[in-house]
């Protein structure tokens, strides 16, 4: 029995050649989902193999599953992106034993920081995938690349996602750059009503979202890939200074002394709100658990994010 070799050739683009004559042509595999976080689950499915043989799956030059094909050839396996594999593009390839045969896709790993101060509307700063920066080697940190953001500067906050990196300016753009180059993403930046202060952009679904300050005070929503304008948007808000967040589906904002939410595929209101809390919202909104809470000037909040009912309000004490 032989097993075909599979080489790999480390560095800034990663890439698995398969020797031996391989004919690539014949069988086919296809990965679901293509990129994610390192410890992703990735369902390895395949056509196109011969009935009933042994199919080696390989992360990068690592063996990973043993699958056996069917009577027709076809195979599926379910592997594990390894928690040590960094953010690049690997190669999952699904080798036929003992004969020439086999087929490879390649799987993006991304840590994506896709909201301000965290992965997900809970803001909690925490990346529970990074395995790049370590105590040991963060004193080696230096610049990578710069990139104009306009001369007036920016006190946004950047997100990450797709391999894009996306910030506010002062001068009223919201701009995108390559995060490997540096490079603008094509149709960035895109010229907003007003100038983003405090606002950080948050991504998902494809879409970026970010908040102007008064006096044109809207939420704005782009295509990440594209800078297309999302149908829907912008949306008129208020007095906000804070980030957009998004869970569920829906992107909510505070302005004024009112927390706003809209679907985030089209703009439209969700019913019951906005909701009011009395006093100017000071703080970015954050959701978990069906709830999203929000401080403002004198209180703290609780609202179901669905319906907008109250949940709980505690008062602020102060020293007299």
């Amino acid at each position: 029995m032989s097993i075909t070799r599979v080489t790999c050739r480390l560095g800034a683009f990663a890439g698995c050649f398969l020797f031996g004559g391989l004919a690539l042509a014949a069988p086919s595999i296809t990965l679901s989902p293509p990129q994610g976080p390192p410890t992703t689950t990735v369902d390895v499915s395949g056509t196109g193999y011969g009935a009933n043989a042994a199919i080696d799956i390989y992360f990068d030059p690592t063996d990973v599953c043993l699958a056996i094909a069917s009577g027709t050839g076809g195979i599926n396996c379910r592997i594990k992106v390894p928690r040590e594999a960094q953010p690049r593009a690997h190669w999952i390839s699904a080798i036929q034993r003992g004969t020439n045969t086999g087929a490879q896709k390649p799987f993006t790993v991304r840590t994506n920081w896709a909201q301000f101060h965290g992965r997900d509307a809970r803001h909690n700063g925490f990346n529970p995938f990074e395995n790049t920066i370590t105590t040991a080697n963060v004193s080696q940190l230096d610049i990578f690349w710069e990139a104009v953001t306009g001369g007036t500067g920016t006190f946004s906050t950047p997100a990450v996602a797709g391999g894009n990196v996306y910030i506010g300016g002062l001068d009223g753009n919201l701009y995108a750059f390559r995060t490997t180059t540096g490079t603008p993403v094509p149709g960035f930046p895109k010229t907003l009503g007003g100038s983003v202060v405090f606002s950080s952009p948050a991504l998902s679904r494809g879409n970026v979202y970010v908040g102007t300050a008064l006096p044109d005070g809207k939420l704005y929503a782009f295509r990440a890939s594209t800078g297309a304008a999302v149908p829907g948007f912008p949306v008129t808000l208020g007095a906000t200074s804070g980030s957009p967040s998004l869970y569920n589906g829906n992107v909510y904002v505070g302005a004024s002394d009112k927390i706003y939410a809209f679907d985030a595929a089209t703009g439209t209101p969700l019913a019951n709100f906005p909701v009011t809390t009395a006093s100017a919202v000071t703080t970015d909104v954050s959701a978990a658990n069906g709830r999203i809470y929000a401080g403002s000037s004198a209180s703290m909040f609780a609202f179901d994010a669905v319906t907008g009912a109250l949940v709980q309000a505690i008062q602020r004490l102060r020293r007299t």
